[in-house]
């Protein structure tokens, strides 16, 4: 029903070795928003089926949008 990666706890990369990201890492730790990219949430198939139920699909310049 979705990819193995999807709803994926944020990696912050704890240990810094990562040096391309340190500072951005580092920003996102301290964040408001470190709680919501962190925080491991139960994903439940009937939300998922009740969104895909109501969704509705456009085309615009040529591309499919949900």
């Amino acid at each position: 029903m979705s990819e193995p990666r999807h709803n994926m706890v944020a990696y912050l990369d704890p240990e810094g070795k990562i040096t391309e990201l340190k500072e951005i890492t580092l920003w996102l730790r301290e964040s408001r928003i470190n709680k919501a990219i962190t925080f491991s949430t139960p994903v439940y198939k009937s939300l998922i089926k009740d969104f895909w139920n109501s969704a509705s699909a456009i085309e615009v310049d040529g591309n499919e949008l949900i």
